[in-house]
């Protein structure tokens, strides 16, 4: 079963959104914010500076880069028994997979994000979710936030409900 999650750097969900992808740092860093809006919302954290132990890693030129700074984090995360979570586009994940293996990290130990804003709401096979649409295609404006809008994904649940710690 899938579930769509959220995702905006300015501070613009869906009021009827229960899956929320949060930046847990840097510039966007909005926990806090959607913690205090969306207090009964299951929220994702992501790490776009490198913060070990975050369950989504954003894999990308000006969050998680390079493709090496991934590696190490994964590797840390693992390491400390969390299990990561990355999230990139396809070029990246071409690249990205093979520096995991060549690191000698197991696709097991990790789950997969792809970002392609095809308007397909299908996660695709060896993926636990899928960035499928951009703000461009449902710009929002909510009262005060003067926000551009917001991204939608689609997760299985499974992936999205809290998993313990890699054994």
């Amino acid at each position: 079963m899938y579930l769509h999650v959220y995702d905006s750097a300015p501070k613009a969900f869906p009021w009827f959104a229960d899956v929320l992808l949060v930046y847990a740092d840097g510039q966007y860093d909005n926990l806090a914010w959607a913690q205090r809006h969306f207090p009964n919302a299951r929220l994702l954290q992501c790490t776009v500076t490198g913060r070990p132990g975050v369950r989504v890693i954003d894999v990308e030129p000006g969050c998680v880069w390079p493709i090496a700074k991934a590696v190490d984090l994964v590797q840390e995360d693992i390491k400390d028994r969390y299990r990561p979570w990355l999230y990139a586009n396809a070029a990246t994940w071409a690249e990205l997979g093979n520096a995991l293996q060549e690191a000698g990290v197991s696709g097991a130990l990790y789950d997969r994000w792809l970002a392609e804003p095809d308007g397909v709401a299908v996660v695709p096979p060896g993926y636990q979710a899928k960035q499928y649409s951009w703000p461009e295609q449902h710009p929002v404006v909510p009262p005060g936030e003067g926000s551009q809008g917001y991204d939608v994904s689609v997760a299985w649940l499974e992936a999205v409900m809290w998993r313990p710690p890699v054994r």
